[in-house]
């Protein structure tokens, strides 16, 4: 369809404009180029604050913008939050909602359910309304006041609100920014305490085997040291003693001999020494190893957390500490409070426990109901369909008068006729009889008996259906009527056509 506006109107003869436009006309056109949400400067606008000290919230002055539609605030608006749960948590959210019934635009809350994990209600964006969000309130368990760490600003939010756009030239985000830095600076301090936490316990570890192995090498050096010391001591002076008997007689070549043994005794010792100095480096080539193999199990480590961050669907900046423990935080577990009992058979949830569980509920599938004269009922579980069998015959008319059958009422009579070729007889039926007519032939004569609170045998209407030879008078003192046994005085044999109407 083709559309175009803002034209001016021209009056006809009668001074009827051939042409008029509609609030959402104009409201269409500011759409297309005025953005949903809150005006930008000052910064402030419409910002949700907790001052209070209690379970009140205000919101500031400002003014925004809903599909074309102009919303104000000229004053500080107060809300008063329902008190706190004393088990569970909340979210409450602060919105504008555009109401096309009201025709207007109002500040409203949204009470969140109560839950371990709360959630925030959802916007409602239909024909009859449209909502954006101010913020977000978190109402934990207990609490008596809010203060503005439990505010979550969603102005800057375009999915839930926005910045009006279109009509300005810059935005002045300055309080969010303030409001973000104060969040920031409370959630900073929360996980730098973690991290000091764990490098403390790591540096710990670490100073608690360097000092163990460092001890075990100082007490094998002294222990080797100490041996030694006291062997070349006694080596010493065992030479020595010796050494001064050989300085008589030939002194030259007892030093010869002397020198030479001695000049062996120190390549043994230069030996020895250098196997000590092997062993010292190849020990201290085994705690350079330790070293490097810690950093590398801690790098290991590094990498397999943050391997398990990815496979929880969040991807860390890097693999440090600060963005491994940022990441961490980042991942959702399950929500909610379903139970195993809640769901079918072959299908997984979680809930607030996070922990995948197996739904327990049977499925039966499709279940066809026969009506029968008893109850029926059904096991616990889930039914992909009900079918209840129907009868066309189940109607009023097919139904005993006064009798019920799911709850239809019947309107049938009861009625039975028959002939008996006999004297003393019984009438063949299963019920109480109104009206009982018995048309009898005895010896060449008819007889009529009427047994009816509604009329008598001298009924001529009801007389014209029997044959004209019939005697309309009573006949009791021929025969008598006991409920539905019918004696003759002398059991004589006899005609009987009778008739019984319940």
């Amino acid at each position: 369809m083709e559309r175009s506006s803002f034209f001016n109107a021209v009056l006809d003869q009668n001074g009827v404009p051939d042409r008029s436009y509609l609030a959402e006309d104009f409201a269409r056109y500011f759409a297309t180029f005025i953005g949903n949400g809150v005006f930008p400067n000052p910064s402030s606008q419409l910002q949700l604050v907790a001052v209070d000290n209690n379970m009140q919230v205000r919101i500031k002055q400002g003014k925004a913008w809903i599909n074309g539609y102009f919303y104000e605030n000229t004053d500080t608006y107060i809300f008063k939050l329902d008190p706190a749960d004393g088990v569970l948590n909340r979210i409450d959210r602060i919105v504008l909602r555009l109401d096309f019934l009201e025709r207007k635009i109002k500040a409203v809350v949204k009470k969140g359910d109560y839950s371990s994990s709360a959630i925030a209600k959802n916007l409602q964006r239909d024909a009859d309304a449209y909502e954006i969000v101010l913020a977000d309130i978190r109402i934990n368990k207990g609490v008596i006041k809010i203060t503005q760490a439990d505010i979550t600003d969603l102005r800057l939010n375009k999915d839930l609100c926005g910045i009006v756009h279109g009509a300005v030239d810059q935005v002045d985000t300055t309080a969010i920014f303030n409001q973000f830095q104060s969040w920031y600076s409370q959630t900073k301090d929360f996980y730098n305490k973690d991290v000091a936490t764990w490098t403390n316990e790591k540096k710990q570890a670490f100073d608690k085997w360097y000092s163990t192995n460092t001890q075990a090498f100082m007490e094998r050096f002294n222990t080797w040291y100490n041996s030694n010391t006291t062997k070349w001591s006694n080596d010493f002076n065992e030479w020595f003693a010796t050494i001064k008997g050989a300085l008589d007689g030939d002194i030259g070549a007892k030093l010869t001999a002397k020198t030479i043994e001695l000049e062996e005794k120190i390549d043994k010792d230069k030996k020895d020494l250098s196997d000590f100095k092997d062993t010292v480096e190849s020990q201290m080539s085994e705690t350079t190893k330790e070293i490097d193999n810690l950093k590398s199990s801690v790098g290991s480590g590094k990498d397999s957390l943050y391997s398990a961050i990815i496979g929880k669907k969040v991807t860390p900046r890097s693999k440090d500490f600060d963005d491994l423990t940022n990441a961490i935080n980042n991942i959702k577990l399950g929500q909610g409070n379903a139970q195993p009992s809640d769901v079918l058979q072959g299908r997984t949830f979680t809930n607030d426990s996070g922990i995948v569980q197996n739904g327990a509920i049977t499925n039966y599938g499709s279940k066809i109901i026969t009506p029968t004269n008893y109850t029926q009922s059904f096991g616990s579980g889930f039914y992909e369909s009900v079918k209840v069998v129907g009868d066309s015959n189940l109607k009023p008319e097919n139904i005993t008068k006064g009798i019920s059958i799911f709850g239809i009422i019947g309107t049938a009579n009861k009625y039975a006729c028959g002939t008996e070729t006999h004297g003393n007889f019984t009438l063949p039926i299963d019920f109480d009889y109104k009206i009982l007519i018995l048309y009898i032939h005895f010896k060449d004569k008819y007889y009529a008996y009427v047994n009816s609170p509604f009329f008598s045998v001298d009924n001529n209407k009801l007389m014209e259906c029997f044959n004209s030879k019939i005697i309309r008078e009573p006949v009791e003192y021929n025969f008598t009527v006991s409920g539905k046994n019918i004696y003759f005085a002398s059991d004589s044999q006899c005609d009987t056509a009778w008739i019984a109407v319940g």
